[in-house]
């Protein structure tokens, strides 16, 4: 009999005889040798935690590797899908209230923002017929369904020709139209232009920007001035969310999944799924008080699963089950 170089075990010859006090010291030694390195892995999962904490906040980019990935929610490429959550900022969360109706004002005395929409770049004159000429920028401040923009325009000074014009609204970062209205007829009446109503039907997110472009078919005059622009939308309220992220490659040999969240006291729901199989629980490994970077005061919690044999990749989804419930970065590790 001999025993192995680092853990001590014995190992038998064919012709040796075989003692149970022997085999029970082999488990006995694998056993401590186990425990000491879960001990040590909840430790520098612990340490991690602190880690990817500072450097999500201190605006560090979010790291990968074939074992580890940490995010902030700031790279959205790494985010497939989400549903009634507000991404943007360094952290994520639920919006305790909806979009409001809104008017962006312009004409002589027109700014450079107005209302819910964080409306910039505003057109104070557009000459440009038969093309979409830019309005502004704009970005909303809750999720709301957008189903009606009332349009005025600044004296056009002629009551016998009518301007023909159409609105529509495009992705910014995409630069694809969303929605476009039917072509209306604005008169000139008793010394003013008379305002039109536009119907839309449109989910305006807090997490994308806007374009707000007018198509101008005909008018009485050289260029028309943009008098207001009011949104009229149905507030939309989430009281839970979820998102999804894109998949990450298994590396072989990997048995376990444990994920680290900071967030706020109430409990987030991490959900794992293997392959094409179907999103499961983590499972709640505990959790412990925590301080953010700055002295904000969060909670590191922990979550555990077993990873399937033979899987290739994993997706992981966050659920917030609550307003009060909120993430600001997480990580996933596999052991």
């Amino acid at each position: 009999m001999t025993r192995t170089q680092k853990l001590g075990l014995c190992t038998w010859l064919p012709e040796d005889p075989v003692c149970l006090a022997e085999v029970n010291d082999n488990f006995t030694r694998l056993d401590a040798s186990g425990g000491r390195a879960l001990r040590l892995a909840e430790a520098a999962m612990v340490n991690l935690g602190g880690l990817m904490a500072a450097q999500a906040h201190a605006g560090g980019h979010a790291a990968y590797s074939e074992t580890i990935s940490v995010d902030a929610f700031c790279d959205t490429e790494y985010i497939e899908s989400y549903d009634g959550v507000y991404l943007r900022g360094k952290k994520l969360e639920l919006l305790s209230s909806g979009l409001g109706n809104g008017t962006v004002t312009g004409g002589t005395n027109i700014t450079s923002g107005g209302g819910d929409y964080n409306a910039s770049d505003v057109q104070r004159q557009i000459s440009t017929k038969k093309a979409w000429s830019k309005l502004f920028d704009f970005r909303p401040d809750g999720y709301g369904h957008l189903t009606q923009l009332t349009l005025q325009t600044v004296d056009s000074a002629s009551s016998s020709t009518a301007s023909h014009m159409k609105l529509s609204i495009w992705d910014a970062a995409a630069g694809e139209m969303l929605c476009e209205t039917e072509m209306a007829t604005i008169t000139h009446v008793s010394g003013n232009d008379r305002a039109v109503s536009y119907a839309v039907d449109l989910l305006l997110d807090p997490n994308r920007s806007y374009v707000m472009k007018l198509w101008i078919q005909d008018m009485p005059t050289a260029s028309l001035l943009l008098g207001k622009l009011s949104f009229t939308v149905t507030p939309l309220v989430h009281t839970s969310g979820s998102v999804t992220l894109t998949r990450l490659s298994l590396p072989e040999g990997y048995t376990r999944a444990e994920l680290l969240v900071h967030g706020t006291p109430d409990a987030p729901q991490p959900l794992l799924r293997f392959d094409e199989g179907a999103f499961a629980a983590a499972e709640a490994l505990g959790s412990k008080p925590d301080t953010l970077p700055g002295g904000a005061e969060s909670t590191l919690w922990r979550f555990g699963l077993r990873i399937p044999g033979g899987s290739k990749t994993a997706q992981l989804r966050l659920c917030l089950p609550a307003a009060g419930c909120k993430i600001y970065d997480y990580a996933l590790i596999l052991l």
